[in-house]
């Protein structure tokens, strides 16, 4: 049996693992999809509009489904009446007993249990995941560990800070990444206590609910009921949209205290007790479980002769919570498509009678709209983009260079002197000197520019990727104006500005190495020298040279005074904030050979002059107010949604 369970729980995990990783994409997608509608709606009175027609609370449910997107954590709380036996449940699910049980009250602050690759516990704050102290237990038993964690569960500890929490790191088959779950307090012994689970409801993405099968058919109606009421309530309201009311589990826990012969009744009498309060409840979401003789069976190998069925009974516990943990894995994407599904729906029921009746030229006209204007946005992005991963090269190549400049072993790289330099007197051999070392900084700096490709390489992916965009764009557009019969706009190449292209051009693709030795060769996209930059200082100005030195000082030693000199130009004319001006002018260049904005900005322009003159030719007037943002949106819609169906 402990075999079979090991082999069901590694492909329950590879299975969850899968179901994750397809979950996180397509919530990624729908979180666009409703950031997209509801940014298009603030800033289109129409679109909002006619979204609005046919239900005034479509955009609130997608400013809910926003946040609720945001949100990665997928907690399914564990919920009950105090002393029902949620952690004792949770340590059964766990293999271990770790967190802290007792007859009475004992977990006053949320739990959160989360899968780990050692046992560990992080005190923190509901506001503020910083451990504020961490309980490693890979020294200590799982009785030490629990006792310690008591410590910080009591009710005098998170009357001070209510928003106290733990996070307790355990390995489980049942839990994965973002998966967990939330031992919370028992609610009806404290009206604070009830409050803080109340509050957190919201966060739900899934429930267990623990019952005591010896008191009041397992739920109050004084504690429990209130509780259901509002898991409903706030559900109704699409406060938790995530959770699914049918998928809700009960537990009937302590079921060894209710004799044989009256097991059936009892659960009968629970279930109808249950269906008075939570609709579409049905009988096969309750388990009747005894944590205690599930322990004593697994633990001692002893049988309850007045019931059997324990370990039975806790592996179609097990099963279910499988398919639960499964379930609330994919609701965030499951119910935010359905959402998805509708707010198209309430869109077609505008643009589908109208745009049924669009002649070929309106319709040519929204699709052309569409284009230039995405074509215009992503320019503007691609520029931004561009100008970010711009100033992120610059700082670390001029840091780079900056280093290697001043590093000691580097003096005898850069200076390789084969002739000294020579004069008749000491003036002149100042201006020689200067000459001569700003030569070989100048070269030294070209050189590493050339050597240190990864930065620049790094920056061209970014261009190439802003570049294949806007030449995705392009082409979509020369097609549609070929496919239409409509002039095509063109922009001619200039000899002067390499960034200019004709519209059907593919765009210049030189590779970083390339550039960078075109930077150093050609006094066109370089100033004369990079370190024409950085202004002539002789060397006895920089070097402050004492009155009293000789020529002959020079004479006697000429490479160690050429290296002190050398050194001392480094420090005072190649600063940082100068190689920041060197790297930019290079970088400045070096972006205008390689990124085809230019010629982006020419054909948006051109783009939208012809706009212009095929709109007064098709005499959009005629149209609806709002109708060709509405659609756009629309159908922009239905393709994240055919794209997610399609993962």
């Amino acid at each position: 049996m402990a075999e079979d369970r090991t082999a069901v729980n590694r492909k329950f995990q590879r299975d969850l693992k899968t179901l994750l990783k397809k979950d996180e994409g397509e919530c990624k997608q729908l979180l666009y999809a409703f950031t997209y509608i509801n940014e298009r709606a603030v800033q289109n009175a129409s679109i909002r509009e006619h979204i609005e027609k046919y239900d005034t609370k479509v955009l609130k449910h997608v400013e809910q489904g926003i946040t609720d997107l945001e949100k990665v954590d997928r907690p399914i709380l564990v919920i009950g009446e105090s002393s029902a036996g949620k952690s004792s449940f949770l340590n059964l699910l766990i293999g271990r007993k770790v967190l802290p049980e007792l007859s009475r009250p004992c977990t006053l602050c949320m739990c959160y249990v989360k899968k780990g690759s050692e046992l560990q516990a992080h005190v923190s704050s509901l506001n503020d995941c910083t451990p504020r102290k961490i309980i490693k237990g890979n020294r200590l038993t799982d009785q030490q560990f629990q006792t310690e964690l008591r410590e910080h569960v009591k009710y005098d500890e998170s009357e001070d800070d209510p928003n106290r929490c733990l996070e307790v790191f355990v390995p489980c088959s049942i839990l994965e990444d973002n998966v967990f779950l939330v031992d919370t307090p028992g609610f009806g012994d404290n009206e604070r206590v009830t409050e803080k689970l109340l509050k957190f409801l919201t966060r739900a993405i899934g429930v267990i609910f623990v019952l005591n099968s010896s008191t009041s058919l397992g739920i109050s109606e004084d504690r429990g009921v209130p509780v259901l009421q509002e898991i409903l309530r706030l559900h109704d309201s699409g406060q938790i949209p995530a959770f699914d009311p049918g998928r809700i589990i009960f537990i009937a826990n302590k079921w060894d205290t209710v004799t044989e012969c009256e097991r059936q009744d009892h659960r009968q009498e629970m279930i109808n007790k249950i269906q008075i309060f939570w609709k579409d409840f049905h009988e096969t979401q309750l388990f009747p479980l005894s944590v205690t003789e599930v322990w004593r069976k697994q633990n001692k190998g002893q049988i309850n002769e007045d019931y059997v069925s324990a370990e039975a009974d806790y592996e179609n516990v097990l099963t279910r919570i499988h398919r639960t943990v499964e379930s609330c894995a994919t609701a965030k994407s499951r119910k935010h498509k359905m959402f998805l599904k509708e707010v198209i729906k309430h869109m077609k029921r505008f643009v589908d009678p109208i745009d049924q009746d669009l002649n070929e030229n309106v319709r040519k006209l929204g699709r052309f709209t569409t284009l230039v204007a995405e074509m215009e946005c992503k320019l503007d992005q691609g520029k931004e983009f561009i100008d970010d991963q711009a100033s992120i090269v610059q700082r670390k190549l001029a840091k780079e260079i900056f280093e290697y400049l001043n590093k000691e072993e580097s003096i005898d790289e850069i200076f390789k002197w084969k002739q000294f330099p020579e004069a008749s007197d000491y003036n002149e051999l100042q201006k020689e000197a200067t000459s001569a070392i700003q030569k070989f900084i100048d070269e030294a700096i070209s050189q590493h520019i050339l050597n240190v490709t990864e930065l620049v390489d790094e920056l061209d992916l970014k261009i190439d990727d802003v570049n294949a965009e806007l030449s995705r764009i392009r082409k979509q557009i020369t097609c549609f104006l070929k496919d239409n019969d409509i002039e095509t706009v063109t922009i001619k190449s200039s000899a002067t500005n390499s960034d200019i292209m004709t519209e059907e051009d593919g765009g210049m693709d030189i590779s970083g190495v390339t550039v960078a030795a075109l930077a150093i060769a050609v006094p066109l996209l370089v100033p004369v020298g990079l370190v024409g930059l950085i202004p002539m200082i002789p060397v006895a100005a920089a070097m402050h040279l004492s009155p009293g030195s000789k020529m002959s000082s020079y004479k006697k030693n000429k490479k160690q005074q050429l290296d002190i000199w050398s050194k001392q130009y480094i420090q005072t004319a190649c600063t940082e904030s100068k190689l920041h001006s060197v790297v930019f002018s290079y970088l400045d260049d070096h972006i205008h050979t390689k990124f085809t904005g230019s010629c982006s900005d020419k054909l948006v322009r051109e783009y939208k002059q012809k706009l212009d003159d095929l709109k007064e030719k098709y005499q959009t007037n005629t149209l609806p107010d709002g109708f060709l943002e509405v659609r756009d949106v629309c159908r922009h819609m239905e393709e994240i949604l055919r794209q997610i169906e399609l993962s």
